[in-house]
């Protein structure tokens, strides 16, 4: 073998063992990258099992009690809202027919 075929041959041999430190870097990188992502899959997966539990321990019954009582509550809400304004109106008819007795009782 030829001085320069050797040459050319470790050469590549050093490029081969750069490629491959790359790779292991890359690896190595993507090792860890994937032991995080299982690390936060554990912690949705209990934060999961959490929410289950607690839905498991709601009152069904009570909440649609209390959402009957709101859907009540919101049209009392509502019928308060179309007496407001003959309401005003009769506040201020008595406000003037206050007023007028007023004057009237002062002469």
């Amino acid at each position: 073998m030829s001085t320069d075929n050797m040459a050319e041959v470790l050469r590549e041999v050093s490029e081969n063992e750069r490629r491959v430190e790359e790779m292991e870097q890359h690896l190595h990188a993507a090792l860890q990258r994937m032991a995080r992502i299982e690390q936060r899959s554990q912690e949705t997966r209990k934060g999961v099992a959490d929410v289950r539990d607690q839905v498991a321990q709601l009152d069904i019954a009570a909440l649609r009690d209390m959402a009957e009582t709101m859907k009540a509550v919101q049209g009392l809400a509502n019928v308060l809202g179309w007496l407001e304004r003959p309401a005003k109106w009769l506040a201020t008819m008595a406000g003037l027919a206050a007023a007028l007795y007023g004057l009237w009782s002062l002469k």
